[in-house]
């Protein structure tokens, strides 16, 4: 990974950082649920980031998985892009025994202080927190706006953190060589406009 070592890091991470995030979607359709917890209807995004926020594998599903159900299929599915990585941290929603036995990756949930009261950065959590503030500054990102699984992966193809911050599109990243296009996805001309779709 490009951006990995100009950071000075090896090129596959060893360590990885896992969490969800649900977000609304839009009459667009597709499947969706209901996250009890947040109180949202639509879908919720799974993501794996290595230590730097580099986002590793990202994944979409119904809201109303639980998180310790939704982190098994996202484990196995980054073992083949980055086989390196041997342990995750996760909050107290990844604990129980199908998680742990979900991969060969080692989840270590990492837990607020007993004392805490109020808001505290808390060690390793951050990272990932700090993933999804960068992807929602987009306006793509602030809705899934998708009506399928497939396009919702597609389009949260990872993007390295230098793009975040510097408000870079897709096709920005594309130009400046930090991001492939997924296989399935070809750029084509609609009404004057070049843009996504699948083939």
């Amino acid at each position: 990974m490009l951006d990995r070592e100009r950071a000075g890091c090896e090129a596959s991470p060893t360590a990885a950082m896992i969490d969800s995030q649900s977000v609304k979607t839009t009459e667009s359709g597709g499947i969706r649920g209901y996250d009890a917890g947040k109180k949202i209807k639509g879908r919720k995004r799974h993501a794996m980031v290595d230590t730097d926020g580099r986002a590793l594998k990202l994944q979409a599903h119904a809201a109303n998985i639980q998180d310790r159900d939704g982190a098994g299929p996202l484990l196995l599915a980054s073992r083949p892009s980055w086989p390196f990585v041997a342990l995750g941290y996760a909050d107290g929603g990844y604990t129980g025994s199908r998680v742990a036995k979900a991969s060969p990756i080692r989840i270590e949930v990492v837990r607020k202080a007993d004392s805490q009261v109020g808001f505290a950065v808390i060690a390793r959590r951050w990272v990932v927190e700090r993933f999804f503030a960068w992807i929602n500054r987009n306006r793509r990102f602030a809705k899934d706006f998708e009506a399928t699984i497939e396009s919702v992966e597609a389009f949260s193809t990872p993007l390295p953190p230098s793009s975040y911050c510097e408000g870079w599109t897709v096709d920005q990243s594309i130009r400046n060589g930090l991001l492939e296009i997924p296989k399935n996805l070809v750029l084509i001309r609609k009404s004057q406009k070049l843009v996504y779709d699948f083939i």
